[in-house]
């Protein structure tokens, strides 16, 4: 919305008083168009849906690959938090399941291609590992020495993860050290959500790594039991459908709003068919 500077906002209008225009999805390159208007054709879906996740796709796609220069000179990654707004009985599990494939697809064929150079690499981790704990055992402090060092320098070859559903922040955390610093979350339920609010903690708050991995701040995560890890310019983007519910439930929270993760958020609210 434009409007002169000085001027006030207008009254919000709650979403269910508001009938949002349609969303352009010839702003897309032409293939990307089509195939939107195809997907909303054969789920019978709002093209909105298939529209903004599909701009969560490509927020993940151009990941530390491309930045944004904004018309101030700022610079901001390619993080694009996409969430699709519909009632229950809505296909949104269809229409993000055809979203996703095509990384699916890539990941599993990239895994099954260097299949043997990830369990080679396995292999080597765990004798590295077995040699640090015979140099213990023996007390043989220049063999343990030389065995930690040559285990601290090996970088082992994991299997490529490009997505994630539900995770924990620690889980996050560890999946995105491994794969670039980046990770696409791609949820047809929105999930997320709670566990950005520490679902799995009795206390606590995980919102932070969402923040930070928008803005690529740098995270460090420090665990009692493991090495820390940490994320220099972690990038994330999401594809996220959700219901109603989940937005005036959990989403808009004060605390939300307050440390500025509904401002980070992309919305689509999709008409129901």
């Amino acid at each position: 919305m434009n409007k002169p500077f000085n001027e006030p906002w207008p009254e919000i209008v709650p979403f269910d008083e508001f009938t949002p225009p349609p969303f352009p999805l010839e702003c897309f390159p032409e293939p990307l168009s089509e195939y939107g208007r195809a997907l909303a054709a054969y789920t019978q879906t709002d093209p909105a849906m298939a529209g903004v996740l599909l701009l969560g796709l490509l927020g993940a796609l151009f990941q530390h690959k491309y930045s944004v220069v904004s018309v101030n000179g700022n610079v901001e990654q390619t993080s694009i938090y996409a969430v699709a707004i519909a009632p229950s009985a809505e296909r949104k599990s269809e229409v993000i399941r055809h979203v996703i494939q095509p990384m699916q697809e890539f990941e599993a064929d990239y895994n099954t291609r260097h299949a043997d150079d990830i369990s080679h690499s396995r292999a080597t981790r765990m004798l590295l590992e077995r040699g640090v704990g015979t140099a213990q055992k023996d007390g043989d402090g220049a063999a343990l020495t030389a065995a930690q060092t040559a285990l601290d320098r090996f970088q082992e070859r994991r299997p490529l993860t490009l997505l994630a559903d539900d995770t924990t922040r620690e889980a996050l955390v560890s999946l995105m050290v491994e794969n670039g610093e980046r990770m696409l979350i791609a949820s047809d339920e929105g999930g997320i959500f709670m566990n950005m609010k520490g679902r799995y903690k009795q206390s606590g708050d995980d919102t932070e790594v969402y923040l930070k991995s928008h803005s690529g701040g740098r995270i460090r995560i420090n665990r009692k039991s493991r090495e820390p890890e940490t994320l220099n310019t972690p990038a994330l983007s999401m594809m996220v459908t959700v219901q109603p519910f989940v937005v005036d439930n959990v989403i808009m929270e004060e605390s939300n709003n307050a440390r500025g993760l509904t401002a980070r958020l992309v919305y689509t609210v999709c008409a129901e068919k």
